[in-house]
């Protein structure tokens, strides 16, 4: 699902905020959208889009398109089983979602068969995550344990903590240069730290959604 944006206006590019579980990983909690209509450009298999389901024009969703045939458009969210139970005309299509911006990221979202095949690479990376996460986790959350990594990264290096004020409250972000490592989510009491980052990070000293003051954390 997708909300926290003014209604498409033709020509230009509209961010939006993502929420919601039916497009991991692609998208994250939190990550805002730029939407670029279609114009002339041709509606291609694999594109994410922003659409309108039939009938509810004050509802907005994100999928990608699956298939596109003279009865209409099939969608799907990258984590959803089945496909979507309708079927989409032009009209109800706002638009392509062409980057998302996540921290001081901007991330490029491909369409067509490119988009298709980075889909399959991410899904294939989560299997072979799963299989091998087992056998590695014990010896991985040891040495996060350690702390005999920090110890190793230079001081102009080191990890800190930005926050942004959201509608819902607080959410911070674990920066190592222009990289997001880590986030915590308004309301949330642990922080994500995406592997292997949490060998450097003493997750203990980070900050929680209580704490006033922001400062640098290792």
């Amino acid at each position: 699902m997708i909300k926290g944006a003014s209604m498409h206006r033709p020509g230009s590019e509209e961010p939006i905020i993502y929420t919601g579980p039916s497009m991991r990983p692609t998208f994250r909690e939190g990550d805002i959208l730029v939407v670029r209509p279609y114009k002339d450009h041709r509606l291609r298999r694999g594109d994410v889009i922003v659409f309108h389901p039939p009938g509810d024009i004050n509802r907005r969703i994100t999928h990608r398109v699956v298939a596109v045939t003279p009865e209409g458009i099939i969608t799907k969210g990258d984590n959803n089983k089945e496909t979507d139970p309708w079927l989409l005309g032009p009209d109800e299509i706002v638009g392509r979602v062409v980057y998302v911006r996540r921290g001081e990221r901007l991330v490029r979202i491909h369409g067509g068969l490119w988009g298709r095949l980075m889909l399959w690479i991410r899904r294939l990376s989560l299997r072979l995550d799963t299989r091998i996460s087992p056998v590695l986790s014990p010896f991985y959350h040891w040495l996060a344990r350690s702390g005999i990594l920090r110890r190793l990264i230079p001081q102009r290096i080191r990890p800190r903590v930005i926050a942004f004020n959201r509608t819902n409250g607080r959410e911070m972000h674990l920066m190592i240069g222009h990289h997001v490592i880590g986030r915590l989510m308004p309301g949330s009491k642990s922080w994500q730290i995406r592997r292997p980052f949490r060998l450097f990070i003493d997750e203990a000293s980070l900050p929680t959604g209580e704490d006033k003051e922001i400062k640098d954390f290792s």
